[in-house]
């Protein structure tokens, strides 16, 4: 149905509109030093492979959790005897 894909990309478009005005609109409310320090938050430091703003978005993990129960870790220790 043309109806259908036409109606679609029209609500496309006008999404896109309104989330350029929402940009538009918070970008106007920051002050230049919070701009900066955003803008600065997206640049990727020398010797690292991800931005600060991705460091910051992903979770804490801790190595114990990355260890798969099936590889026998943590070790089982033989009962002690009474």
């Amino acid at each position: 149905m043309p109806g259908v894909h036409r109606l679609a990309r029209l609500v496309a478009r006008e999404r896109e509109k309104a989330i350029t005005r929402l940009w538009d609109a918070l970008h106007g409310l920051l002050n230049g030093e919070q701009r900066r320090v955003l803008a600065e938050l997206l640049d990727v430091p020398a010797g690292a492979r991800i931005s600060t703003l991705e460091r910051l978005r992903r979770p804490v993990v801790k190595a114990s959790e990355l260890i798969r129960p099936t590889c026998g870790w943590p070790p089982t220790r033989p009962p002690t005897p009474p």
